[in-house]
This record gives C-alpha cells, structure tokens and sequence, in this order.
C-alpha cells in the first residue's frame, strides 16, 4: 500500500559519498535540526546525486539521530518543475510491454479504484529511466483513448530489493561510524555522471517493447 503522506516526508540530498557508502538528506519537516542520513543499506549513493529530491519515512538511530527507513524514493524525470510538495498517490511495479509503446502497470489500488490498469508509455520510462520490475509511486492522468497513464514525474524505489529490516538495521549500524566523515570528505565527491548511472542508461537503451 501506498505510505500515508503524513509518514512520508521529502527532502533534497545534500551529500552522496560513495566511498563510505553514506548520504545526507535536508529534510525541513523531519522533526530533527539535524540532516537525515541514508546509509548504503537503504539507498546506495551511487545512485543518488546533490540536489535530487527524495522521499522517505524517518526513524531513530541509537545515538538519537535521525536516520532513514525503507523504502527510500528518488524523484525522476523531472525537468525543471517546482519542488514537490507531497507524494505520489499509487504505488505499484512496471510488469510488461502490452504493446510496441505501453506498458502494463501491476496496482491492484488503481483498479479497485478506477475499475482498470494503468499504462506507463514507452517514452516515460526512457525520460524516467525505468526498466521493467522497477517498483514506483505514481499519479495518473487521461491519456489517449481515455487510458489511465502513469505522468511523470515518478518516484522510483531505490532500495535493494529483497533487503530485510534486520538486515538494512544492521548495515546502518556498521556505516554509523562512516557517517561521522560525510563533512569531511563531502568535497571529494567527482562531479561525473555515477557509473552505476552510466550503465543502468545503457540498460534502459537495450529494452525492447
């Protein structure tokens, strides 16, 4: 099911340090006067850049610092809009081609409200980057021939799949340590494109519908 709004909240990654597996988020409505910090288990810098605009659920750590739960979003295929003020309205998981330009969302929410599935064109995913099996949370709108549509911007889930609680929990808490040198060593960071990027675009290049 979708996360409540309320327990959701959106912030902009400050730090992304690959080399210590550990990111900052500035959260403003997180309750903390602190930045958030994302450790590798819940989202892999590698893949988060300065200035994306994320989401999430926020926890505490041992030592009372704010740390973030999964799972953790990146908003994608945004181009230049204004900041998001709230979250998406379905949650759901891009499942096959039905055609040469669509694809078929899996939401049972966006059925039993709306009595069918939603699409997501072609066009989206490339803009959005997304591949077949990404989970993501969504709004909808009318496209052609009164289908229901996934509209971009979207919200894609940057949590290893598979990643238990138990798990994540114990990750954190080895990269707790590591967080402490985020400051430090935030500078260091290169400004290139993240490998991990560079490849996951390749990827996205070889899908076929």
């Amino acid at each position: 099911a979708i996360p409540k709004s309320k327990d959701v909240h959106l912030g902009i990654v400050k730090v992304a340090d690959e080399m210590i597996g550990v990111s900052t988020v500035s959260c403003a409505n997180s309750g903390f006067d602190h930045d958030v910090r994302i450790p590798n288990s819940i989202a892999d810098p590698e893949i988060l850049s300065e200035n994306d605009f994320v989401a999430f659920s926020v926890d505490v750590d041992a030592r009372g610092k704010a740390k973030a739960v999964a799972p953790f979003w990146k908003l994608v295929g945004r181009r230049g809009q204004e900041r998001p003020g709230t979250f998406a309205n379905f949650l759901g998981k891009i499942s096959r081609a039905i055609s040469r330009t669509m694809a078929l969302i899996e939401c049972p929410e966006v059925v039993s409200v709306h009595g069918v599935a939603a699409h997501i064109s072609e066009g989206v995913m490339d803009t959005c980057m997304l591949d077949f099996g990404d989970t993501i949370a969504f709004t909808l709108r009318t496209g052609e021939g009164g289908k229901l549509e996934v509209a971009a911007p979207i919200w894609r889930c940057c949590t290893a799949p598979g990643l238990n609680a138990e798990d994540a929990d114990e990750l954190a808490q080895k990269a707790a340590v590591a967080a402490d040198r985020v400051e430090v060593t935030a500078g260091k960071k290169r400004a290139a494109t993240p490998l991990g990027l560079v490849l996951e675009a390749d990827s996205k290049r070889s899908r076929t519908f």
